[in-house]
């Protein structure tokens, strides 16, 4: 059966509310940013114990019997909901408390009637009873569990991993029927047919795998003025195929003026960073019926026709043109999750960062598929103590008949929207208890400053890096650096080194190129301490146990010299050298080193192999010159242990 080797772009049309129009005020400014007000009072600072996780959406799913199950990782909890009716208020019919730093994720309903639950921090897979909200089995599976989905036909469940592994497990119990080693960073997974679909996260590639776990397509979106990356959501399409909500990051120069960053230069639709929908249209055959909402010219809703010609492992996906202009996209605020409805014809999009839920309407003009978006802003949906506070909404999900709901991670709210005959929105809310998770620092790296359509977590998602290699005009390419794992310690910050703490960092990034509010002190130390407490991702799995042990060796060896530089617990010493690359950088982290591909900080290797290349500094990086094919691969896989 031949596979669609395409995938498509939804042009996302811009509401007229003008929430993501973010352009620069006033003439040409200088380097250095204006002063800026202190924003909230210094002393307003709020801390919470222990810090919360970063955002990583997509936590909400509604059952056959029309409950939802939201699970909250900030609280380690799972509520089971039933969502307010026409008549009746809704009520937590049942709450699971799970161990601290479980960190329950993504869930999956099965044939039976039970849910199953990734615990992200927990390492297992919680099976629920969701009558009772019994835990009726804890299940080891692998470190950081992402993506779950279920096969009725093969009666397995398939679990994505962070490390790389993709482990199948029977419904009916027992040992685990497979586990199969792909690239790392493994994010979501979809059952379409008799194909699996996995996405990746930094990279948002999506990988095709036959029945027997055989890669057989690599898909990607397609470049442009803007390269793709950050899929935060993939989720399955009713009748098959699946939607994909990830980020495009700006390729051409950045101008690292004060407020470059929320103003962008305008060939990235108008930001550094913006979001597209990427649809992966399902499995077909020759001579089947073309799709009630197909598109003249044989594309399907998605945009895409099978393109057998494209060689596998370089597929890409191609834009869907809504209408005869160039496509429109939608800027950023941090769109985490994305959902379906059960017709078809709206996808409602989540924004972490802007407190709003976009939904994209799909409907045919004149022979054309067009697409429009409606938004709803939350600022009086959640109410704390008869107040109205400001909602976070994490993940969205529409129940059988089409009504929206969405779970709120702060103050913790199950929302559903009913329509007026007017086609106002109201929304009702359940409200799901448990103590404030509210956090200064959380805050700070997570919503946008006013009037911006970018946070500190478009680059750095879930505390981590995206991936991308920026081209800045002061100072030429610079891959973004991860945060997890105690970065502060690093200190001084940046690839050259220039920053000297986290107070000097805020205000050239977060105030000056981000536009946002002056920092004072205490907000500044409530941004380290959340900062601080982002846990290191599980390290990759080790296939060559030898290997790794003759290259720590050759690591240690002061003939080879890596050791002397890279030293310490996160092996760096904080200091900067020459190593051949063209100017005194920092010295990086190499923990979780294998996770961070690209390398160097233009991102010349793409792989830890390829550090030993023309871009590596020579023997000015360390002595290797003398190794051989063996002992460079023994090294790399030391590294990748890392």
């Amino acid at each position: 059966m031949p596979f669609a080797r395409s995938l498509a772009v939804f042009a996302l049309a811009s509401a007229p509310l003008g929430l993501w129009s973010c352009t620069p005020e006033g003439p040409h400014r200088t380097q250095e940013p204006s002063p800026r007000p202190l924003g909230p009072p210094d002393d307003e600072v709020t801390l919470s114990e222990p810090p919360p996780p970063p955002v990583s959406g997509g936590t909400l799913l509604m059952t056959r019997e029309g409950f939802a199950f939201a699970a909250d990782p900030d609280r380690d909890r799972i509520w089971i909901v039933r969502p307010p009716g026409d008549e009746e208020e809704g009520s937590v019919v049942a709450t699971v408390v799970l161990s601290p730093g479980d960190e329950p994720g993504r869930a999956v309903e099965t044939p039976d009637g039970r849910v199953h639950v990734a615990l992200r921090g927990g390492g297992a897979i919680a099976i629920v009873e969701p009558a009772t909200g019994e835990v009726v089995e804890r299940r080891a599976v692998c470190e950081g569990p992402r993506g779950i989905d279920v096969d009725p036909a093969l009666g397995v469940v398939h679990v994505a991993c962070v490390r790389g592994e993709l482990v199948s497990y029977p419904l009916a119990g027992g040992a685990e029927v497979r586990r199969l080693l792909l690239d790392e960073d493994l994010r979501d997974v979809v059952v379409d047919g008799d194909r699996l679909l996995v996405s990746r996260f930094r990279s948002a590639e999506v990988l095709v795998l036959d029945a027997a776990g055989t890669e057989t397509a690599r898909l990607r979106p397609l470049d442009g003025l803007c390269t793709p990356g950050v899929a935060w959501r993939m989720t399955a399409l009713p009748g098959g195929g699946a939607a994909l909500v990830h980020q495009r990051a700006q390729m051409t120069p950045v101008n690292d003026e004060p407020g470059a960053y929320a103003a962008g230069q305008h060939d990235c639709d108008g930001g550094v960073v913006a979001t597209r929908v990427a649809i992966l249209p399902p499995v077909t055959t020759p001579g089947d019926a073309p799709p009630e909402d197909a598109l003249p010219g044989g594309a399907t809703p998605g945009g895409a026709t099978p393109s057998d010609g494209i060689p596998e492992h370089t597929a890409q996906l191609v834009p869907l043109l809504t209408r005869p202009s160039s496509p429109l996209s939608l800027q950023h605020q941090l769109l985490v999750d994305v959902a379906v409805s059960p017709d078809h014809k709206r996808y409602a999009l989540v924004s972490a960062a802007g407190g709003w839920i976009g939904e994209l309407r799909r409907r045919h003009v004149g022979g054309d598929l067009l697409s429009s978006l409606q938004v709803t802003v939350l600022p009086d949906a959640c109410r704390v103590a008869g107040s109205a506070v400001p909602c976070q909404p994490t993940a969205a999900a529409y129940d059988a008949e089409g009504a929206l709901l969405v779970f709120s991670r702060e103050p913790a709210r199950v929302l559903k929207r009913t329509m007026a005959p007017d086609d106002r929105p109201t929304w009702r809310e359940v409200v799901l208890g448990g103590e404030s998770r509210r956090d200064t620092g959380h805050d700070l790296f997570h919503l946008a400053p006013r009037g911006t359509s970018i946070t500190c977590a478009s680059c750095h998602p879930e505390g981590r890096e995206d991936g991308h290699v920026w081209h800045f005009g002061s100072e030429g390419p610079r891959r973004t650096q991860s945060l997890e794992g105690g970065v502060l310690d690093t200190a001084p910050l940046h690839w050259d080194g220039s920053l000297p703490d986290l107070e000097v960092l805020a205000a050239r990034v977060l105030t000056g190129r981000m536009g946002g509010d002056r920092l004072g002190p205490r907000r500044v130390d409530a941004l380290g301490r959340w900062m601080d407490a982002l846990p290191a991702l599980p390290a990759r799995v080790v296939v060559d146990p030898a290997a790794v042990s003759r290259g720590e060796a050759l690591f240690t060896d002061a003939r080879v010299g890596c050791a002397g530089c890279h030293a310490g617990p996160q092996f760096t010493n904080n200091q900067s050298a020459d190593v051949g690359t063209g100017a005194p950088l920092q010295v990086p982290r190499l923990s979780r080193v294998g996770a961070r591909a690209p390398y160097f900080h233009d991102g010349c290797a793409p792989t830890l192999d390829a550090r030993f290349g023309a871009c590596g500094g020579g023997d000015a990086h360390g002595t290797t010159s003398h190794l051989s094919d063996a002992e460079r691969s023994d090294l790399t896989h030391y590294l990748q242990s890392l």
